[in-house]
């Protein structure tokens, strides 16, 4: 028996299912990366000029926050591409053990 021990297509993995899953936590980051451009954006409106108390201002705090913001994006998206591909790997290893055990039982016939 192989790798994962697939004799039936009801033991593969549901590679569909994990793809619309990592495609939700794509549109997830995609929020994040909006986060962060908004932030960015805000960092200019909290400068010295604008908005400070004793000459101390948000703005690179919140710089600093669009930063992580992006940041935590491309993690983000980073790890959904990641499993994804792993998922479609398995699922085609998956399919040439089912493959091969098939050959094999008509062979065994």
């Amino acid at each position: 028996m192989g790798k994962y021990g697939i004799t039936s297509e009801s033991q593969l993995i549901d590679v569909a299912t994990i793809g619309q899953g990592c495609q939700q936590i794509l549109e997830g980051a995609s929020y994040l990366e909006t986060a962060a451009s908004d932030l960015e954006s805000i960092a200019g409106e909290c400068s010295e000029d604008v908005l400070s108390v004793d000459g101390v201002t948000l703005e690179g705090n919140v710089e600093t926050a669009s930063g992580q913001a992006s940041s935590a994006a491309s993690e983000v998206q980073a790890a959904a591409e990641a499993m994804y591909a792993e998922a479609a790997q398995v699922y085609a290893e998956q399919l040439q053990e089912l493959e091969e055990y098939r050959e094999k039982q008509k062979k065994n016939k």
